[in-house]
């Protein structure tokens, strides 16, 4: 047998290719969020429909997170993201083309099919898992966070550049402030297509039985009976001494211009994993809920939802209350993804001398006293503006605090388990999908407690509850939450 292949290392090109499909995401995040909300006003529609555009998002970004998961699972990842920045593209494009065609339902589909695209970021967090150590992995995803956070940094820059903008090539294409953040993601998405054909390399494989290639033919039929728990045969994959190396075989990693190309259709050994994946999702359960992995998924629900509604929110208040425009928003997402970096950065150092519930512990707590302060200090329509400025310090460090710790919490007990090891990227996609259902609930929320510009309280409260049972939950099960050894 061939000897495995090495890690790709953190940060080699292809790592760097990975991180940067999350800074994207972050850019495209810190040039639409400004303005989408004005977008949505000038073409006619409510602060409503503008939380249901950005609860569809996170929607449709919760339905595609287990699907990557398997898909990564079980074909090279590098299908799984090209098929992301394709949705992507596509949706940026319609998001841009509403205000041409005097559409508001185009930023709605348009923002659907951007959060399918951004359902990668279970690609990217499963990618990581497996080319880093136990031992480094909160530092590393920690890191992977801050770096990604640098794309809401550049915000005013973006900002600046495309409201400089102003011209029409035809109907369709329509190009000013609202709409230039559409059209220029297109741009930067098509050279990372292109980025990652030309640099990904495929991490190491799973466990070559639980996660055996299947044709490419049968990935669709078999996502969808994997997802809906339904029995199925597993088959193990193997290839004749004519056909080229599976990729996640013998730990042979195909070169990114291969992977798509020089897979030929395999053949099937039945004999030798019959009924092995029988059941899948239903062990899945029983795993999350034996070993309460869904603390997990509460403190990640917690913490999605606080900075969500905050992040929804936020351009919606700061107009009435201070008189700020789409730059100084821009400017404020900054000064948020500093901060946020910053904590990342406190995190990646003192992770070594800090255990991951502790500083989950710290985070939910900042979140609690912040928002209890915001229910009595900002609940008028003029607040002070220093008030307004510790509470959102407050909840943009400890909201950062719970989430990269919990990653790498979640993932270290699953690689402690033999069979959740060798699903890693569906259960990695679980998690994710529990940030996407937060992050479809709060906005919803959030254009609810917009509605009523006279009183500022269920902007507060309602994160003020959610902080409130997931800190609960956290410390009635502390002792469960923690790997077998040392946290």
């Amino acid at each position: 047998a061939d000897p495995p292949a090495p890690k790709p290392a953190l940060f080699s090109l292809a790592s760097a290719t990975v991180v940067a499909v999350g800074a994207l995401g972050m850019i495209e995040y810190s040039v639409t969020m400004p303005s989408m909300a004005q977008y949505v006003e000038e073409l006619g529609q409510s602060k409503v429909f503008y939380g249901y555009a950005m609860g569809s998002f996170s929607a449709v970004r919760l339905v595609f997170m287990p699907i990557f998961g398997i898909w990564s699972d079980r074909r090279p990842m590098l299908e799984p993201f090209l098929a992301s920045v394709v949705l992507s593209i596509v949706g940026n494009l319609l998001y841009g083309m509403a205000y041409g065609v005097n559409n508001p339902w185009l930023i709605m589909i348009g923002r659907m099919m951007v959060g399918a695209g951004a359902a990668n970021a279970t690609l990217t967090m499963s990618y990581i898992t497996r080319v880093t150590e136990a031992e480094t992995r909160t530092k590393a995803i920690a890191m992977l966070n801050g770096i990604n956070l640098m794309g809401i940094v550049i915000g005013p820059a973006t900002t600046a550049l495309v409201n400089g903008i102003n011209f029409k090539l035809s109907g369709a294409f329509v190009f000013n402030r609202l709409s230039n953040p559409g059209f220029f993601m297109v741009a930067l998405l098509v050279l990372l297509f292109f980025l990652i054909l030309a640099t990904f390399s495929e991490p190491p494989p799973l466990d070559p039985v639980a996660s055996a290639l299947v044709a490419p033919g049968e990935l669709a039929a078999d996502v969808e009976s994997d997802l809906a728990g339904t029995d199925h045969e597993a088959s193990l994959l193997r290839s004749s001494s004519s056909s080229v190396t599976s990729p996640y075989m013998n730990g042979a990693v195909p070169s990114p211009a291969l992977a798509l190309d020089d897979l030929q259709e395999p053949t099937l050994d039945r004999s030798a994993t019959a009924g092995l994946s029988s059941s899948r999702c239903r062990a899945a359960y029983r795993m999350i809920v034996d070993n309460c992995l869904w603390i997990h998924f509460v403190v990640s629900f917690c913490s999605n939802f606080v900075l969500c509604e905050l992040e929804v929110g936020l351009p919606a208040l700061t107009g009435p209350e201070f008189g700020w425009g789409t730059l100084d928003n821009s400017f404020m997402y900054a000064v948020i993804g500093i901060l946020v970096a910053l904590t990342m950065v406190m995190v990646m150092l003192l992770s070594q001398y800090v255990s991951d519930r502790a500083f989950i512990g710290f985070g939910l707590l900042g979140n609690v006293v912040a928002l209890v302060v915001a229910c009595f200090s900002l609940r008028d329509p003029q607040p002070s503006f220093t008030m307004f400025i510790v509470v959102c310090l407050i909840l943009i460090a400890s909201c950062p605090m719970t989430g990269a710790p919990n990653m790498g919490l979640y993932t270290k007990r699953l690689q402690e388990d033999e069979d959740a090891n060798a699903q890693l990227g569906l259960y990695i996609g679980f998690l994710q999908a529990v940030n996407g259902l937060s992050r479809t609930v709060a906005p919803l929320y959030a254009g609810y407690a917009l509605t009523d510009m006279s009183d500022h309280l269920a902007v507060y409260s309602g994160p003020l509850v959610v902080a409130l049972i997931s800190s609960l939950v956290f410390w009635a099960y502390y002792g469960r939450f923690k790997t077998k050894g040392l946290v």
